[in-house]
């Protein structure tokens, strides 16, 4: 487990409700290229139609935790869950109508870095190529 000290990485998936978010991570953890065992804080900031099914994971240390109201996404509650947690890495499948500001404002005060960004603008028509990377942001 990573001393909580260290620049811990964070996997962001924003975009507009039924873009698709949820499938692509859900596919993503489900990826042994991608998924091999590490401690995930899964950050849920908006609950859409689909839900995750943890079964379906390729290892079982995925932790969910629900952030419901943008006023709640602070450092402090950030960190709480990283204590509760100890992730060796975060992912979040952030609200399309919070602003970013939010999210860069408070994601460096817990300790963690936006390692990469995937924006899903395509609202019901959920292609695994329709979840853009984008560049990190310094």
């Amino acid at each position: 487990m990573p001393n909580q000290m260290q620049d811990l990485p964070v996997y962001l998936f924003t975009g507009f409700l039924d873009a698709g978010k949820t499938r692509f991570i859900q596919e993503t953890l489900e990826d042994e290229r991608f998924h091999k065992g590490e401690r995930t804080l899964l950050l849920l900031c908006e609950e859409g139609e689909e839900e995750y099914d943890p079964e379906r994971f390729c290892a079982p240390n995925v932790f969910q935790r629900v952030i419901e109201d943008e006023s709640d996404f602070t450092p402090e509650n950030l960190s709480r869950m990283q204590r509760e947690v100890m992730p060796e890495r975060v992912i979040i499948e952030y609200n399309g109508m919070w602003p970013m500001q939010t999210l860069y404002d408070n994601i460096p005060a817990c300790g963690c870095s936006i390692r990469s960004t995937r924006i899903c603008p395509r609202a019901g028509s959920w292609r695994r190529s329709s979840c853009l990377p984008t560049r990190r942001r310094s």
